[in-house]
């Protein structure tokens, strides 16, 4: 049995709680019950499709792509999850306190990954 990396898994524990928050939030805290007219709802709608649903995504497969990962000890799907990360961050900088220190551990846990493509000796 190989050896998991712990840096990517204490990644995994960040993204899980970032992508818990994000959701808590969209659901409770970004309801908007009576907009002021037709332009702030649609304006609501637009930010909702645009950034906060992509950026819910872009985090839910990189939490599942980092669980994988890390349990089948995929150095490709380590790197894979970063760049989900890394689109997660980028739309949606709100999550960035646990974004940030997640995106770093799985930049660092890529290079502390043995490589499956070349054996090393």
């Amino acid at each position: 049995m190989r050896k998991r990396d712990g840096l990517s898994g204490l990644a995994m524990v960040f993204g899980i709680a970032a992508a818990a928050l994000q959701i808590y939030y969209w659901l409770t805290v970004g309801a908007v019950s009576d907009p002021t007219g037709l332009g702030a709802l649609l304006g609501i709608e637009f930010s909702l499709l645009t950034m906060v649903e992509a950026s819910i995504i872009s985090l839910l497969v990189a939490v599942v792509l980092n669980i994988i990962g890390f349990f089948g000890n995929s150095r490709g799907l380590t790197i894979i999850s970063f760049l989900f990360y890394l689109l997660a961050l980028i739309l949606m900088p709100f999550w960035g306190f646990m974004g940030i220190p997640s995106l770093i551990l799985q930049f660092v846990a890529i290079f502390s990954m043995r490589s499956t493509l070349v054996e090393r000796r």
